[in-house]
């Protein structure tokens, strides 16, 4: 077996669940310039894009709304949208491509600040905002209106294109600094991009050392507000700040550095800087940080790296197979490892040894979120 066990500290964490009563979740607010009458509010659950729950609310006279959300024990991400359009669209490109070989690789501020807000919220405190839609229309070439069109950008008449700007964001909750802080978080992967693109980075030994003090910068920043921060919160930045490093420097190396990886792959000699920085450290991980989605981006990073280690060749995605279930039973937490299987079984093509393996699944964890959707898929009562 060539595998290189890179992980450090192993901690076992309790498999856990969102099922149960919960608690009743506020999230209200008004909205300015909004471009539609609704306001659709929907779950961002990076760890599992079966789990989503789409709520819409036609806004009140004084431009107000109202959602409840039932059930939450844990803080959970969501975003609000003023289209259907913009919801399937992170859907997509969020979640559901992230489970085959169109995993996405990163994501920019635009996503979720350009006509979408997303937020961390927690059940005992809800959320109150007031957002502030900003789009105008521009005038572009013929060519580039065709494009655009084509491409489902909004037109204005016959020559202009309806550009979206950076929604404004006014927490009204007695405790906004947290949520303050969270909205700067969407731009931290342009840090560590900006390290990675030093002269410097041509060298991987020093884009590691360029990452690793961006990394460091960051979590000093997060300590630095700390303070103003509770427990979830804290948890889920840590999170994005841990494995977006880890996982910029993996996308590094599969972009800029493609024939070292497939070279230290297929030597079995992976540096010990380069172990250490891309190993998954059980340690840092809570229940929070684990709906990360910077977490669940690494991920798959990891275990492709893993897999392609072990098989002594460099494969950039390697498809749902029994190895990859023993691999992932094996390197992740159990409740992270729950969510990941199973939403590969979801999503896979239904076989009979699929079937025969999601029984066993089921056995092994019981009473858990998405067993009723399975046991649905693959007939199993």
């Amino acid at each position: 077996m060539r595998t290189l066990r890179i992980m450090i500290t192993i901690l076992v964490i309790p498999v856990f669940t969102l099922r149960g009563l919960g608690q009743q979740t506020i999230v209200e607010g008004t909205v300015h310039n909004w471009p539609t009458d609704t306001v659709y509010l929907c779950e961002l659950p990076f760890h599992s894009p079966y789990s989503y729950s789409l709520q819409k609310f036609v806004f009140n006279k004084d431009s107000s709304f109202k959602f409840t959300v039932d059930g939450k024990e844990k803080a959970f991400s969501c975003f609000i949208a003023p289209k259907m359009k913009a919801v399937n669209k992170q859907l997509e490109s969020l979640l559901f491509n992230n489970l085959t070989d169109e995993h996405y690789w990163g994501h920019c501020i635009k996503v979720y600040t350009y006509g979408t807000s997303t937020f961390l919220v927690e059940p005992d405190k809800g959320l109150d905002i007031e957002l502030s839609y900003s789009s105008w229309p521009e005038k572009v070439s013929p060519e580039m209106y065709k494009k655009m069109k084509a491409l489902g950008a909004t037109t204005v008449g016959k020559d202009k294109i309806l550009q979206i700007g950076h929604t404004k964001i006014t927490f009204n909750n007695p405790d906004p600094e947290k949520h303050e802080f969270y909205q700067t978080s969407f731009n931290w992967d342009n840090q560590c991009d900006m390290a990675l693109e030093r002269s410097s980075s041509k060298n991987v030994m020093f884009a590691l050392i360029n990452l690793k003090n961006t990394r460091k910068k960051l979590l000093t920043d997060l300590e630095g507000s700390r303070g103003s921060l509770s427990p979830a919160f804290y948890d889920y930045l840590y999170a994005e700040i841990e494995f977006g490093a880890k996982k910029e420097f993996f996308k590094y190396l599969k972009y800029e550095k493609a024939d070292y990886l497939r070279e230290i792959i297929a030597s079995g000699e992976i540096p010990s800087e380069i172990a250490e920085f891309i190993a998954l450290d059980r340690s840092v991980l809570t229940e929070t940080g684990i709906i990360n989605e910077e977490y669940i981006e690494y991920l798959e990073f990891y275990l492709n790296f893993i897999k392609s280690l072990a098989e002594g060749e460099y494969k950039e995605y390697h498809s749902f197979d029994m190895d990859k279930l023993v691999l992932v039973s094996e390197e992740l937490p159990p409740s992270s490892a729950y969510y990941y299987l199973a939403n590969q079984l979801l999503h896979t093509s239904e076989t009979e040894e699929l079937a025969s393996i999601c029984g066993r699944f089921l056995e092994m964890h019981p009473d858990m979120e998405l067993n009723e959707k399975l046991k649905g898929k693959y007939r199993i009562e």
